[in-house]
Formats: structure tokens, C-alpha cells, sequence
């Protein structure tokens, strides 16, 4: 089966596209910061600006919508899932960190 140019490539269930900040993101961030400073020892003195323009995204479709965040701070880089729950609740978790 062949697709179209305006159809996306993408498997079912797995993660899309890495993205630049956007509203969507950015106001999930705002929701979760308070549980984010509290996920790892490094991220006590994470600011909330800096954190809102400086990251990068990627999305899956679940029970709603799993976002794995991509950002820098003190020198390494670090991936935080959330999940955007269909009750509007979210759940934070720390994936991983890499040093530069």
C-alpha cells in the first residue's frame, strides 16, 4: 500500500516527531513543575521560564497523551515522561539523564 504526500509515517503507538516548544507544552509543563522539581535531586533550582522555552518534545497517543520531554540543566541532559491522563490528571516520571 502506498501513501500520499500529506499522509505521516508513524507506527502505531510508538512516539511521533521530536517538536519545538509549543502552547500545548508548555502549559503541561506549568501543570507538572511543581511535581518535576521534586522527580531528581538535580532539579530542585529548575526555573520555570527557562524550562518553558528551552526544551524540546515528543508525543504518544495512550489514555490520553504521553509526553517525553528533552532538556538541558547543570550540564547533562535529562527525559521526563508525563502522561496527560483523559481525567485531566497528570503522572510525572524521570526516565533518564546524560551527561554531555
Amino acid at each position: 500500500m502506498s501513501t500520499t504526500p500529506t499522509q505521516q509515517k508513524f507506527k502505531c503507538g510508538s512516539y511521533g516527531e521530536l517538536k519545538k516548544p509549543s502552547e500545548d507544552s508548555k502549559n503541561v509543563l506549568k501543570n507538572v513543575f511543581e511535581t518535576l522539581t521534586k522527580l531528581h535531586e538535580d532539579f530542585h533550582d529548575l526555573d520555570l521560564n527557562t524550562l518553558l522555552d528551552n526544551h524540546n518534545y515528543t508525543t504518544q497517543v495512550v489514555a490520553g497523551l504521553n509526553y517525553r520531554f528533552n532538556f538541558f540543566h547543570k550540564g547533562a541532559n535529562y527525559n521526563v515522561k508525563v502522561w496527560a491522563k483523559l481525567d485531566k490528571t497528570f503522572e510525572t516520571v524521570f526516565e533518564n539523564k546524560n551527561k554531555s
